[in-house]
């Protein structure tokens, strides 16, 4: 669910503006939805370095600065990841 999970619904909880950025719609919505009516959502794919970079400019744009960032997702690479 990349960074749709619990730490921007615990900062919402204590007043903080949050952007929610995932791949799933379903997810983000339903996040959203929780973090209540002054979450930012933004779809964005890890895997493409642009879009990575849309939060952060949503962010900023919508709120004038971004104070905290909690990044939680992740791609798979396909490969060994030792040779040992």
């Amino acid at each position: 669910m990349g960074s749709a999970g619990p730490p921007p619904l615990e900062r919402a909880e204590h007043g903080a503006r949050v952007v929610l950025a995932a791949r799933g719609p379903p997810a983000r919505r339903q996040v959203a939805r929780s973090c209540g009516p002054g979450a930012l959502v933004v779809p964005t794919d890890v895997t493409d370095e642009r879009a990575v970079e849309a939060p952060a400019a949503a962010a900023v744009g919508a709120f004038g600065r971004v104070d905290l960032w909690i990044d939680a997702a992740a791609a798979g690479i396909p490969g060994r990841s030792s040779t040992s």
